[in-house]
């Protein structure tokens, strides 16, 4: 389900730069998207449309890889702790969006902002991904302990079975981190990009 929803997140960035007109001008009859402006002189509508879009994405994604493992014989725990799972990466898919978005924005290329992506993919392997961290050995343990989206994942697979909630404070405070540093990416990119027009 992580996986899934950082894959669609990080295509945000990409859409974003698609909208812009860089790749496809023609689109808009030759007029790049970011010189359109809401009345108000803003370009943050436009921003918005590609987070939500890039939401919707994430959670279809995600309900389509529940389903499909339930095919498979996935048992979950209890649904509201399924629904708490989902809504978990779902936030977190809403973190790198906003920063493969403030990329885009930037005016970096697509190849840049993959980077954001697999950064954030390659930490998700040092993690309690595929064990619990308590059943990690030797330096996959350290690296796991100080992975911050370890505690993520922790967390979702607590809130998924049921389990005490543990990670769920440092869990939060990455989260809240990331959503934070995310929005001041996007504020400080649109405003770095209307300040070079």
């Amino acid at each position: 389900v992580q996986e899934r929803g950082l894959a669609a997140a990080g295509a945000a960035g990409h859409e974003h730069v698609q909208l812009r007109g860089h790749h496809h001008p023609e689109r808009f009859g030759g007029f790049p998207l970011d010189r359109l402006r809401m009345a108000h002189g803003t370009s943050a509508p436009f921003l918005a449309g590609t987070l939500v879009a890039t939401l919707i994405v994430v959670a279809f994604q995600q309900v389509v890889t529940v389903a499909g493992a339930v095919l498979v014989g996935y048992r979950p725990g209890a649904l509201p702790g399924v629904v708490a799972m989902l809504g978990l990466m779902l936030v977190l898919g809403l973190a790198v969006a906003l920063f493969t978005v403030a990329l885009a924005v930037r005016g970096a290329s697509t190849s840049s902002i993959n980077l954001v992506t697999l950064v954030v993919f390659g930490m998700s392997f040092f993690t309690g991904f595929f064990a619990p961290v308590e059943q990690l050995s030797g330096w996959m343990r350290a690296v796991a302990t100080i992975n911050p989206i370890t505690y993520l994942v922790e967390t979702a697979r607590h809130l998924e079975s049921g389990a005490a909630l543990e990670a769920a404070p440092l869990a939060t405070a990455v989260l809240v981190t990331l959503l934070v540093a995310g929005a001041l990416a996007c504020v400080l990119s649109s405003n770095h990009a209307r300040r070079n027009r």
